[in-house]
């Protein structure tokens, strides 16, 4: 199919419109208000849906949100605006694409004048506190009062998780509160395997590997994860095979880590929240390819295993726990829904909330695609296979049009293809050309949407040195 190379002008009309500014904050909220108390934001670095058990995982990678989920609600085919970090991030912040809100790569800035739901729920009286494992997104962080994030380096679940204690400590108990905590466990999951690939794992995660070994009811059939699960060709798996159990289990290792930490967190709120009136959600910025269909990293791509995330909401006050959302949602309409949640403004017209899904309406929510953008591809990228130009996707649950200005366009139809390998041309499905325009017309409309947005063309120095540690830059 041929690249896309010309502009064209209409809308595609239901994603999101312009930003405004934040007024100043409201005084305290306190518990006796009609708001939630607390919400607790959580974003796991690149944890796939797919690696959970309440998304059908055969691994107990993690009990205490499979527990959660039991008596929460589990949006089943929730996708992000990003396969990277800071980008993924600025959208669920902000309700805008990386286009609109000009948060491109790791380290860029989101102008001053963004409006955040972190800023929203300052300004309805909330207490806002993030905890990030990288210094970087606090480029990102407005509306925040407190922003604890280790600036070299990343910071681990344990520690992560005593600093939102320390701070909630600090906090009168009987004013609202929101957190945000930024787990990067399971990103520097290859971290944990030396150079001759053995299983030695890192001391800080050991005894959640023993954990996961001894929660599972039998070995893991690796045939049926990387096979079936993961598209992983039988041949490359032979080839592969020690290397690729090393990844996955270790990955899966940190995935019970940080859900411990999580569990830590859940044991001690009530000090400090009322049970009753705690909110809990629960994502990824992106997910990972673990070679599904031969596919490694993230940053790179667009397809299924980068774009599903998980998302789960909780609240003790639900009127049907245990709810599993079937029909697709976006990352992008998590602010409206924490606004609703909390109480709190959020602009109308600016996302959907997600809240009326939790209870079977499904009237009010209208989306029925997602829109996302890969990063920009540096020389250093470029060196290594990366496309050229933009890459940018949209899809719904089954269908997938990967619009590329510099390569030629790829549609895949997941219901026959569900690891996206064989790229359809519009000779061999009907819905092809319609799915182009519809692709053209949301790019057209992210390229020239209002936006207040002016990101930093570099940068900022403070973070170069953690962003080359950590192998984001040269």
């Amino acid at each position: 199919m041929p690249a896309f190379r010309h502009p064209f002008t209409s809308a595609l009309g239901a994603f999101l419109l312009a930003s405004c500014l934040a007024c100043q904050p409201e005084q305290p909220k306190t518990a006796n208000s009609n708001s939630a108390d607390c919400i607790i934001a959580v974003t796991i670095d690149t944890l796939r849906a797919d690696h959970l058990p309440m998304y059908g995982y055969p691994r107990a990678t993690a009990p205490f949100l499979t527990r959660l989920a039991e008596r929460g609600v589990v949006f089943e085919k929730a996708f992000s605006a990003s396969s990277h970090t800071a980008p993924s991030h600025a959208s669920l912040f902000t309700s805008l694409s990386p286009s609109e809100h000009g948060v491109r790569k790791n380290g860029d800035r989101l102008d001053a004048s963004t409006l955040t739901i972190a800023t929203e729920m300052r300004n309805s009286g909330y207490r806002t506190g993030a905890f990030s494992s990288v210094g970087w997104l606090r480029q990102i962080g407005q509306g925040f009062e407190n922003f604890t994030a280790n600036e070299s380096g990343y910071t681990r679940g344990d520690r992560l998780v005593d600093d939102a204690l320390a701070w909630l400590k600090k906090i009168p108990k009987n004013e609202a509160k929101f957190l945000w905590l930024h787990f990067f466990d399971v990103h520097e999951f290859q971290e944990m395997q030396p150079a001759d690939k053995t299983m030695e794992p890192d001391p800080h995660y050991a005894a959640a590997k023993n954990a996961l070994a001894r929660n599972s009811q039998s070995p893991p059939d690796w045939e049926q994860i990387l096979n079936r699960d993961h598209g992983v060709p039988p041949r490359l798996a032979t080839r592969i095979l020690p290397q690729l159990i090393a990844s996955v289990s270790d990955y899966d290792t940190r995935i019970r880590y940080v859900d411990g930490e999580l569990e830590r967190l859940h044991s001690a709120l009530p000090e400090f929240c009322g049970p009753e009136k705690t909110r809990w959600f629960v994502t990824s910025d992106h997910g990972e390819g673990l070679l599904t269909s031969g596919r490694m990293g993230h940053g790179r791509y667009l397809h299924h295993e980068q774009l599903h995330v998980p998302l789960i909401y909780y609240a003790a006050d639900l009127e049907h726990p245990g709810t599993r959302v079937p029909q697709l949602v976006r990352l992008v309409d998590l602010p409206a829904t924490i606004a609703e949640a909390a109480g709190a403004q959020w602009p109308q017209g600016k996302g959907y909330s997600l809240l009326g899904l939790t209870g079977g309406d499904a009237s009010q929510y209208p989306v029925r695609l997602n829109f996302a953008q890969r990063r920009p591809a540096s020389t250093k990228r470029l060196k290594l296979g990366w496309t050229e130009g933009e890459v940018m996707t949209i899809h719904d649950a089954d269908k997938r049009y990967i619009l590329r200005t510099e390569a030629p366009d790829l549609f895949f139809d997941r219901s026959v293809d569900p690891f996206e390998t064989k790229p359809l041309s519009p000779t061999d499905h009907p819905e092809a050309s319609r799915w182009q325009r519809m692709a053209i017309e949301e790019w057209e409309r992210v390229q020239n949407a209002e936006t207040s947005a002016k990101n930093s063309a570099s940068t900022d120095p403070r973070y170069r040195d953690q962003l080359r540690a950590l192998g984001y830059i040269e």
